[in-house]
């Protein structure tokens, strides 16, 4: 019984039942998946059976699933569809501007993502290289300290020496003598 219900509430959802006054007659206005108006005599969807009037003439097809066949204003033939047909979508040129401008903003931002992304990989690149030149220089650094720290050995060894120059020519002036 529940289930019943909900097919019968998807159907009304579905089919856009409203109710029209027919010169005291009771009718029930229904679309079919092509939203084409199929005005049936009665009261709700339950009471539509073959010999209800109908108009206008032709094969309509329900979302329910549901295929009713009106031919000189009465319903002929109610078949049950396996296959529910689907209300062709139909969508306003509003919807398709706002798609179409999504579409393009995702593929703007899918370029800018694939450029940012290129950008990324030569940075790395770049980093690695200046990480291989730096290993090259500490060796290099290294090496120059050790020289300088030999240099200013030298230079200390040096300025001792001349230091105990300068002493020696001191002190010989201190015991010079002087010839006659």
């Amino acid at each position: 019984m529940n289930k019943k219900i909900t097919e019968l509430g998807k159907f009304f959802a579905s089919c856009k039942v409203t109710r029209v006054k027919n010169e005291g007659a009771k009718a029930l206005e229904l679309k079919d998946v092509e939203d084409t108006s199929v005005v049936f005599e009665c009261d709700n969807e339950e009471d539509i059976a073959e010999g209800t009037k109908a108009t206008p003439d032709g094969v309509f097809n329900f979302a329910n699933g549901k295929k009713i066949t009106i031919e000189d204003g009465v319903v002929t033939a109610i078949e049950v569809v396996e296959e529910v047909v689907e209300k062709p979508a139909i969508e306003p040129q509003a919807d398709e501007a706002e798609e179409i401008e999504k579409d393009y903003r995702i593929a703007e931002l899918e370029a800018e993502n694939n450029d940012l992304k290129k950008a990324n990989e030569e940075l790395i690149a770049q980093v690695e290289e200046l990480k291989k030149q730096l290993e090259g220089k500490e060796e290099e650094v290294e090496a120059n300290n050790q020289r300088l720290a030999k240099l200013e050995s030298f230079a200390k060894a040096l300025q001792d020496e001349g230091d105990q120059h300068k002493e020696i020519h001191e002190n010989k002036k201190a015991f010079s003598f002087k010839r006659k």
